[in-house]
């Protein structure tokens, strides 16, 4: 009961900048959230690599503002990923 799925196509979510705006909104609207974790960050925002440092740079601003943690799930080669977000990253 802790814990909620949203289906991001259910909500037609798609590229980086509508999928921040839906994290906002969750954040804005529910001040007990804790811990956001997005799952397949790549099929919401086919972006991939081409937008991910300046999103996440959007999120990090985001998760400290309202004191939340946010986690994306990337399938990528760690070599493809910018070094600003792998100072930020945990490599699985």
């Amino acid at each position: 009961h802790k814990a909620r799925l949203i289906d991001t196509e259910q909500y037609t979510i798609y590229g980086y900048d509508m999928l921040y705006g839906f994290l906002s909104g969750i954040c804005a609207g529910n001040y007990d959230v804790t811990d956001i974790l997005v799952d397949s960050t790549f099929k919401i925002a086919p972006e991939a690599i081409a937008g991910l440092e300046s999103f996440t740079k959007k999120l990090q601003d985001l998760s400290e503002t309202t004191s939340t943690n946010i986690t994306l799930l990337i399938s990528a080669d760690s070599a493809d990923i910018p070094e600003s977000i792998n100072a930020v990253c945990e490599q699985v």
